[in-house]
């Protein structure tokens, strides 16, 4: 007894229809949720930016955890000129 293993196809027209609804609920979800998303990804850019620095305290010796508390006070001290430009 064989067992065949063909792939099922699909019409074209399901194929494009179901594309265009999953691109549709991708920009939906992404347009519903973009006060939740905003914060996280300037958190993980902030983060990624400011990783040169903690990789330079390391290098030189620092502990990691002086490091990272350095680090945040780059950031806050960035945050608190910008906002001081800003007034």
């Amino acid at each position: 007894m064989k067992r065949s293993r063909d792939k099922i196809r699909f019409p074209l027209f399901f194929n494009v229809t179901i594309a265009l609804l999953l691109i549709w609920l991708t920009f939906y979800i992404l347009s519903e949720f973009k006060n939740y998303l905003r914060p996280i990804v300037l958190g993980a850019l902030f983060a990624y930016f400011i990783f040169p620095v903690t990789s330079a305290l390391e290098k030189k010796g620092a502990p990691r955890i002086l490091a990272n508390i350095c680090r945040y006070c780059v950031g806050a001290g960035h945050g608190l000129w910008g906002l001081v430009f800003y007034i």
